[in-house]
């Protein structure tokens, strides 16, 4: 017998195998890879590039969990106003920490097309 408030169920088993075999079968952890090196490589380039203004001092992550970090001569509210203009375009960004960082977590399922559109 097993029970108690936080123990395991049956649906909740079934749905966490289910869950499992669809990111086996469709090679979701190998595409997060590919996919966040592409990310990372798409928001390095704009790092570099004219349109960043400098303000851009490190991006990193770890598969898709990426994070721009905007250094600090960044003005006052820069991750909500680059969240804000992500949202204005459709694309949903999350700012974290006490730091000025802005996060990437798309669907593991991303394809290059929607990374590159990005």
């Amino acid at each position: 017998m097993l029970g108690g408030t936080y123990a395991g169920n049956a649906l909740a088993c079934a749905a966490a195998v289910a869950t499992q075999k669809v990111i086996h079968e469709e090679g979701l952890v190998e595409n997060s890879q590919r996919m966040g090196d592409r990310l990372r490589n798409n928001l390095r380039s704009i790092q570099q590039s004219e349109v960043s203004k400098g303000l851009i001092d490190d991006v990193r992550g770890l598969g898709l969990m990426v994070g721009v970090e905007f250094n600090k001569e960044a003005e006052p509210g820069i991750k909500t106003k680059i969240s804000q203009a992500c949202v204005d375009e459709g694309l949903l960004v999350l700012g974290c920490s006490t730091y000025n960082v802005v996060r990437f977590v798309p669907a593991l399922n991303i394809t290059k097309e929607d990374i590159d559109d990005v």
